[in-house]
């Protein structure tokens, strides 16, 4: 079936939504957010000769990937295959947005074409990465495409152990011992997951599946963030629009299906050193667009913590009726951050939790900071459920109301205090609270008296 991008739809009092976001290729985690969810199911135990499984939804209930499929796991073709077939299955019902690292894979076509190394290409976004020369001189690799896969991987991409993963992934698919998997098969399955002409495509068919922007009833769906920096603003068009958030998500949806087109015409570089995307993957790395993007932004965290969204954005999103915000990009703990403001009402959930737990085993997964911490989101009209597991084993959760008539403790969820911590969640029914600085996140469990004496603002009657 034609693969449906809708833009604003609306949510009954029936229809659930199930909120799944950077899963990064970890296949453990991502079979944890489908066990643990009341709407998505795996049908049998029996696994596509892919390696993938088959999953299904229950009536009156849609998903959404907020973008980041691949990149810190041994599950990349699995996880993004399940998510690809599940939006062919129900087209109306799946919405996939993309995220930076799901766009930059259109670099692999030009950048791994024969004859091409990392020397010519133009790190512009990252004035500090280190150059292939340097790289291939300090790992001792032999200057080619092998390498510069390397190198894209490590210094260009933030995913240093992919390449590895990606073999163990391949001998798990093909049922070969992991030595037997050579660094050419490695190179051919990043080249040909974004190759139009390729029998497999399957990145490219998550790029063609996805899309920058989406609203269900009150909510907001971006991958990174909104600011006043980016309000309105769509790479092809001058100043910025009017009309709206529906026309500008209308607008960037646009922006983003023409750069794919322009990816599939025009994959490798040409003749005067262009290739198609380029805009749209210029959208997607640090300072991209003027930093204009809802794809690369960090609005609603600076310096490691949680900070509200400006009056401007609050604003356009009250004019459009949103009262929900759901972002992911932006690691943040164990769980998922929320932030609560008033005059308009608008509130938050940052769900990018793949910093859970920097210190679990390894052994299968180098790249794995999430360990047995796993959190499931589920948006209804009327409530915002999560609950979910963190590193050391505890329940929290919580079901926050889309009304002002919330009770103790959940009226406290997204509140600030005058330390500039935030309520964050709750464990065993009493909140806790987390401050972030830098890369560190601290969180601590606080009684409902202590934190209502240290609010920075008192609560909404």
């Amino acid at each position: 079936p034609e693969m449906t991008k809708t833009l604003r739809m609306t949510l009954d009092g029936e229809t659930k939504i199930e909120y799944i976001t950077d899963v990064e290729g970890n296949w453990e985690y991502f079979l944890s957010l489908v066990n643990g969810s009341s709407i998505v199911h795996v049908e049998d135990d029996e696994k596509a000769d892919d390696g993938t499984i088959s999953l299904s939804l229950s009536p009156d209930s849609m998903v959404v990937h907020g973008g980041d499929v691949p990149d810190k796991g041994p599950g990349d073709i699995r996880v993004t295959k399940a998510l690809v077939r599940l939006k062919k299955r129900y087209p109306a019902r799946v919405l996939l947005l993309c995220g930076n690292r799901d766009v930059n894979k259109l670099r692999f076509m030009s950048e791994l074409a024969e004859g091409e190394t990392g020397r010519g290409t133009d790190i512009y976004w990252d004035a500090k990465h280190q150059t292939y020369a340097d790289f291939i001189a300090e790992k001792g690799l032999v200057d080619g495409s092998v390498s510069t896969l390397k190198w894209m991987l490590f210094c260009t991409m933030g995913c240093p152990t992919t390449f590895e993963t990606r073999r163990a992934e391949l001998a798990l698919i093909n049922q070969q011992h992991l030595d037997s998997v050579s660094d050419e098969q490695v190179l051919v399955s990043f080249r040909e997951s974004v190759n139009p002409a390729s029998s497999d495509p399957w990145m490219l068919e998550y790029l063609r599946c996805g899309q920058l922007a989406l609203v269900v009833g009150d909510c907001l769906f971006v991958h990174g963030g909104v600011s006043k920096a980016c309000l309105g603003r769509v790479p092809n068009k001058s100043g910025v629009m009017s009309g709206g958030l529906d026309a500008w998500c209308a607008a960037l949806n646009q922006f983003y299906d023409d750069m794919v087109r322009d990816f599939e015409h025009q994959p490798t570089w040409d003749s005067e050193r262009k290739r198609g995307g380029e805009a749209l993957l210029n959208y997607g790395v640090p300072g991209g667009f003027g930093g204009a993007t809802v794809m690369y932004c960090k609005s609603f965290v600076q310096n490691g913590n949680c900070v509200p969204p400006d009056l401007e954005t609050r604003d356009y999103l009250d004019q459009a009726a949103v009262r929900r915000v759901f972002v992911g990009h932006t690691p943040h703990g164990e769980c998922p951050s929320v932030i609560s403001v008033t005059k308009p009402d608008l509130t938050v959930f940052l769900c990018d939790t793949s910093y859970s737990d920097m210190k679990v085993d390894k052994t299968n997964n180098p790249a794995d900071n999430r360990g047995i911490a796993a959190t499931n989101v589920l948006i209804g009209v009327y409530h915002t459920t999560v609950t979910g597991v963190l590193s050391n084993g505890d329940s929290h959760g919580y079901c926050l109301p889309s009304s002002e008539s919330i009770l103790m403790p959940e009226s406290l969820l997204g509140r600030q205090l005058a330390d500039d911590s935030w309520v964050k969640t709750i464990v065993h029914g009493k909140p806790m609270v987390a401050k972030g600085k830098g890369y560190t996140l601290s969180t601590r469990i606080m009684t409902i008296d202590d934190i209502l004496l240290q609010l920075k603002e008192p609560l909404p009657n």
